[in-house]
């Protein structure tokens, strides 16, 4: 019993980054991530996913991420298992529930290629300041906006 207590403490199983080999010769061009990028008040169950549609095909080798960002602004991996779905698409299940109003970012990254979708888990809401609001607090911004773009970007060679 007490084994099984440690094991789950040092909270062992799943790892923070997962090598994919397929066969194909694709790009990250035309991946679909669920939830969207932008997505707010998600499920903190969550398990995201990423999939090539139609005539999408993904690279030969990618990786696959989540991370979250702690109070103060640093980013840390998120455990995941990663289940493979259909030919073309992968979900992370996540080893434990995700924090509640947490920014996450599912990150994808092949040879020259980095895609990021980003999201917020349902909870509090997260507010991100680098100082104090030098308004009144009833006047201040209540964290409630959120909007961030997926801009794909080919690495140089």
């Amino acid at each position: 019993m007490w084994l099984a207590i440690l094991a789950a403490l040092a909270g062992c199983g799943g790892a923070t980054s997962h090598q994919i080999i397929t066969d194909y010769k694709g790009s990250l061009q035309g991946m679909v991530v669920a939830p969207p990028n932008g997505a707010r008040d998600v499920d903190t169950r969550i398990k995201p996913r990423i999939a090539w549609r139609g005539d999408a095909q993904p690279p030969a080798v990618f990786s696959v991420s989540l991370k979250y960002q702690r109070q103060g602004g640093d980013f840390d991996p998120v455990r995941t298992r990663l289940e493979r779905l259909g030919e073309k698409e992968w979900q992370l299940v996540p080893t434990f529930p995700l924090s509640s109003g947490t920014l996450h970012a599912i990150v994808v990254t092949a040879p020259n290629e980095r895609v990021e979708s980003w999201f917020i888990t349902e909870g509090d809401p997260v507010y991100f300041r680098s100082a104090p609001p030098t308004e009144p607090a009833a006047d201040a911004d209540d964290g409630a906006a959120f909007e961030h773009t997926i801009y794909y970007h080919p690495l140089p060679k």
